[in-house]
């Protein structure tokens, strides 16, 4: 018996992070990626969102944020070598101001398990944003017209993010 899609299917589980400053988001990606994404990770079993999201920034570089309001649910479908159910919550966060990720466009360095991480400031602006690999893509939109409320975002798609030349 054949199994069906949902039979091979994973279910992923993610909570990340948006920082904003002087007009430009902070985003990451790992050396074996060409595309990137907004710093974060996966919650452990019983752990409350903005702690898993916290934990996870200062894993990864040694940081301590403040976690800001949640501003979008994600409920992303796609296909990466298997079809994924992913549900992310994004959550706007401010670093230090004494931060040294605040000094200067990166890009800055950190590190998840074995693999090492580019962390990197952008331009908000509808036309960098686009041009960027920037996994999911419609939270391009959601960024360049951040809503004052939480929105919720379905997004299929069954293509990999696009193995283009990294930009920055």
């Amino acid at each position: 018996m054949e199994a069906s899609g949902k039979d091979t299917a994973r279910f992923n589980f993610r909570v990340a992070g948006v920082a904003i400053h002087n007009g430009r988001v902070l985003l990451d990606r790992n050396t074996r990626n060409t595309y990137w994404v907004f710093p974060g990770g996966h919650p452990e079993i019983m752990e409350p969102l903005t702690e898993a999201l916290r934990r996870e920034v200062l894993e990864e570089i040694g940081e301590e944020v403040e976690i800001g309001r949640l501003l979008w649910v994600l409920e992303n479908f796609f296909y990466k070598g298997r079809d994924v159910h992913e549900l992310s919550f994004y959550f706007m966060i401010h670093l230090s101001p004494d931060s040294p990720l605040l000094q200067g466009d990166g890009p800055f360095y950190g590190q998840e398990h074995d693999q090492q991480l580019i962390y990197q400031w952008f331009p908000i602006d509808e036309k960098t944003l686009h041009e960027l690999p920037l996994f999911p893509s419609p939270l391009v939109d959601a960024l360049v017209n951040l809503s004052d409320t939480t929105q919720h975002i379905v997004f299929h798609d069954t293509n990999e993010p696009k193995n283009q030349p990294v930009k920055g």
